[in-house]
């Protein structure tokens, strides 16, 4: 992490704390790209879908490591059957947005699967560079407005002698 993010993400995690208090932030928070909210109409996810990748998502802690939640888990947190789970998890992997990694334990047995968000995040980088384009776009034509009409360099104001 290099010296000017750390920094940042402290003040982030102060700032949450402000917000939310010291006891809820002793139990974690989990971070979510503002982009898979603001498109998640455009990527066509049910709000179930969303939730359970929410789950999933919380457990994901380091980039190296995929996050494996058992579908139990996932179905106490959000109060639903392990049967919607597994339906979800598998029209997720369906859309392209995750990959399943099985985990055996046995030779008859599988342990929770490993969830792989880099297809989701394949998918959410194009519309990250058009979001960026837009808001510097937007950026760009608020400062226009800002800059007197006689300041502009194209202004075709002509001095007309009298």
């Amino acid at each position: 992490m290099s010296a000017q993010i750390k920094p940042a993400a402290t003040e982030a995690k102060k700032e949450l704390t402000k917000k939310w208090g010291e006891d809820i932030m002793a139990l974690g928070f989990t971070a979510v790209p503002d982009i898979l909210l603001k498109r998640m109409g455009k990527l066509n996810l049910s709000s179930t879908e969303f939730v359970v990748m929410l789950q999933v998502l919380s457990f994901w802690w380091f980039a190296e490591n995929k996050p494996f939640p058992s579908k139990k888990k996932i179905a106490n947190a959000i109060g639903c059957s392990e049967k919607t789970v597994q339906k979800t998890m598998g029209r997720l992997e369906k859309l392209g947005f995750i990959s399943r990694i099985e985990r055996r334990k046995d030779a008859d047995r599988n342990d929770s699967n490993l969830y792989d968000f880099s297809p989701l995040i394949a998918q959410l980088q194009p519309m990250a560079v058009e979001e960026l384009q837009i808001q510097k776009a937007e950026r760009e034509a608020k400062e226009d407005r800002m800059v007197p009409a006689w300041k502009k360099k194209n202004n075709k104001l002509k001095i007309v002698a009298g």
